[in-house]
């Protein structure tokens, strides 16, 4: 390598410059342009090297010959003085580290860091403010999070004024638009001051990245890294949203309308999804959850919403990308929001939920059972129990099982695991007689009536010293088949029908009880009507063909 002569003007560094804003007032200062600057530099390198990066460590050397600056100067200035935020430096191999000639040492941001967090060189943005007192960028600018100045408590700038045009770096540096000429420095910013808990956001984020004094907000205690990358998780997760999303900062005339343009969103979008970010991460979990719950009531695409289980899946992807081994707390506060609104099933692939079917019998171990999720799908519910929908749905209504209220009207809602649980214990080998009036709608003594009748088929409990018998469940099913009548809507529309209480006071005078009326249905001998989905003390019976029984048996009586 040739001699490396120092360079005649060698002004420092300012206080959070970036490296390329330096770069251009060293070339400025040496009557140099930046391009005869980097060839320069270039021509002191064995390897071509990106000089605005620094990837090579030779670069760094051949720069701090150049400027007389400390090697940590330089990289101070760089992007790679990010690296301890945006990358994992537990993780050796996801980025490669760079050796002086002085024993100087730093990791480099990678290039998937950079374009994820990073502005792009040709959307950068700017504080009018700050360029009035200095022109020249500052480092956190560049980051995309970034969308306020905490010095003077406005939004950053990232359209020239004068001709809207979208702003390079080196616009920003020489603090004139490349279009119209315009003065970025004289350009107005939107005021933030009356945003106290919006400024604080961006403060908080200003500290992460050792540009500005410690702030102190109740935040979940886990490294500022991770919670910068969950933020980053909820921001993304909330730009896929075209509307209907709640709980969005405030921020008057800034977070309406949503306008997501391809490549990001503007200053002020950037600033109303920061502040909304950390306002999730306060009081952990119960805000962190009312943000989920906001996402998940979210219109993705602008069609309309999902069912449950397409909702939980992006948040059962989360549940992965944060495994508790490593950040327990947040793995926590995703888990519990996920057992408390869905149910295993929803947080499953189907490839998952089949090979847990083939591997485990329907029984309370179950995956769906055997979990801690709060819900489970009623129709797992059903075959756990072996009964039929309409018996649930009964002692849903009763009270018996709670129901997620957020699912009542899906074909397949969300009901206690618990509840479930605890129903069949009672109801392994049949349904109890206790459970007549809330499952089938009908009393105690009417089902003893029926049994007697041998119109329902009983089995005997397992318990010992116990006399009780249970409501067979097969046999139950069969009966509730028998009464479901098919037939036209006009006929359906046009008739009038009596409930069974109904037709039973009507007949009462004639020697008609409840189980002597359901056998005369039975036998086909006056029409009876059960709709789909009802019980059996929901049975109908014509007026018509009511009346005509009980005129026949008093003709009867007559007659006798």
């Amino acid at each position: 390598m040739k001699e490396i002569k120092p360079l005649l003007y060698r002004p420092p560094i300012l206080p959070e410059e970036t490296l390329p804003s330096y770069l251009y007032r060293l070339a400025s200062a040496n009557l140099l342009s930046p391009n005869q600057l980097e060839a320069l530099i270039v021509s002191h390198l064995k390897t071509q090297d990106n000089v605005k990066r620094l990837l090579r460590a030779d670069s760094i050397d051949v720069l701090a010959k150049l400027t007389g600056l400390e090697p940590y100067k330089i990289f101070w200035a760089s992007e790679h003085s990010l690296v301890t935020l945006l990358e994992d430096l537990d993780d050796q191999g996801l980025y490669e580290t760079v050796t002086l000639d002085s024993g100087f040492s730093f990791p480099l941001l990678t290039l998937n860091a950079t374009s994820a967090h990073l502005r792009w060189v040709s959307f950068s943005q700017f504080c009018p403010y700050c360029l009035r007192e200095a022109a020249y960028q500052r480092r956190a600018w560049r980051v995309r999070k970034v969308a306020a100045c905490i010095h003077h408590q406005c939004l950053l700038v990232d359209q020239c004024p004068n001709c809207q045009s979208y702003l390079l770096e080196q616009d920003i540096i020489k603090a004139t638009c490349r279009n119209c000429l315009y003065p970025l420095a004289e350009a107005a910013a939107f005021d933030l001051s009356c945003d106290q808990e919006g400024l604080a956001s961006q403060r908080l984020l200003y500290f992460w990245l050792n540009a500005g004094p410690q702030v102190r907000l109740h935040l979940p205690l886990v490294t500022p890294r991770l919670l910068y990358l969950l933020a980053s998780q909820m921001i993304e997760t909330t730009l896929k949203v075209r509307h209907g999303l709640e709980g969005l900062h405030p921020i008057p005339s800034i977070n309406t309308p949503y306008t997501w343009r391809e490549h990001g969103p503007s200053s002020k979008h950037a600033y109303v999804l920061w502040a909304t970010a950390i306002k999730a991460m306060l009081d952990w979990p119960v805000n962190f959850h009312q943000f989920l719950e906001h996402r998940v009531n979210a219109d993705i695409s602008g069609y309309s919403s999902g069912t449950s289980i397409q909702k939980s899946k992006w948040l059962s992807g989360w549940l992965k990308q944060w495994p508790e081994e490593k950040n327990q707390l947040i793995h926590e506060g995703i888990a519990s929001y996920l057992y408390d609104n869905f149910s295993w099933e929803d947080t499953q692939s189907r490839r998952d939920i089949h090979h847990a079917l083939r591997v485990n019998k329907m029984t309370p171990s179950f995956p769906a059972f055997s979990s801690n999720f709060m819900w489970v799908r009623e129709s797992n519910a059903l075959r756990l129990l072996n009964v039929r929908s309409e018996l649930v749905r009964q002692l849903i209504h009763a009270g018996l099982i709670r129901a997620n209220a957020k699912t009542l009207n899906h074909k397949d809602p969300l009901i206690a695991r618990e509840d479930v649980l605890k129903i069949y214990e009672q109801w392994v080998k049949g349904i109890p007689l206790d459970y007549a009036e809330p499952a089938l709608h009908i009393s105690k003594e009417l089902a003893q009536y029926l049994v007697e009748a041998g119109i329902l088929e009983t089995v005997h409990s397992d318990e010992q010293n116990t006399s009780e018998y249970l409501l067979d469940k097969v046999a139950l099913s069969n009966l509730l088949d028998s009464l479901y009548y098919k037939t036209s809507r006009r006929y359906l529309a046009n008739a009038s029908f009596y409930s069974l209480t109904e037709a039973v006071n009507i007949l009462k005078p004639v020697g008609y009880d409840e189980p002597k009326l359901l056998q005369t249905a039975l036998e086909n001998r006056i029409p009876a009507i059960l709709w789909r989905g009802n019980t059996l003390g929901d049975v109908l019976f014509q007026r018509k063909a009511i009346r005509e029984l009980k005129d026949s048996e008093e003709t009867t009586r007559v007659f006798a």
